[in-house]
């Protein structure tokens, strides 16, 4: 790999540690607003995870000595502050839950595509250590993806968020 592809490889490491290390804020916050308790199991969970996804991520900054102090890029934080303040602005408890999943769904297909980049990379990379790390948590992302799809459209026997926020 060139060193300007290494480089931009690099940055896009440091880019998604800051991105989970700013989600476990924000997914507390998540929790805190819930107010369907399968979506506050949810965010309880995922929380845990995104933890997780940090400690994996740590490793590869100590792989390549790079800065631990995270910071999610400007666009990404944006972000969060608006999802958090349409959230804030919604009175009616289904609606909100709504919203949440709404606002949750965005920032996943967020984390996904910046490891399916890193994923792309590591394999023109030939790194099967970096690779495994980006691809499981990937997954897990798009496990929260039918998670949270499933908890807002409901299944065989129950009523979604969305139908209860319209009814």
């Amino acid at each position: 790999m060139n060193q300007e592809l290494q480089t931009v490889y690099e940055k896009a490491i440091v880019k998604i540690y800051g991105i989970e290390h700013a989600l476990c804020t924000h997914l507390m916050t998540m929790i805190q607003h819930s107010t369907n308790d399968d979506l506050k199991k949810f965010f309880t969970a995922h929380l845990e995870e995104t933890k997780e996804h940090g400690t994996h991520l740590a490793t590869l900054l100590q792989k390549y000595n790079l800065s631990m102090q995270a910071s999610a890029d400007g666009s990404f934080t944006k972000l969060l502050q608006e999802s958090l303040s349409e959230i804030q602005a919604v009175i009616s408890p289904q609606v909100k839950d709504d919203c949440i999943i709404a606002c949750a769904l965005v920032v996943e297909h967020i984390e996904i595509a910046n490891y399916e980049t890193l994923i792309l990379w590591s394999n023109d990379r030939e790194d099967q250590t970096d690779n495994n790390i980006f691809k499981t948590n990937c997954a897990e992302e798009d496990q929260a993806v039918d998670t949270l799809t499933g908890l807002a459209t409901g299944g065989l026997f129950t009523t979604g968020v969305v139908e209860k926020a319209v009814n």
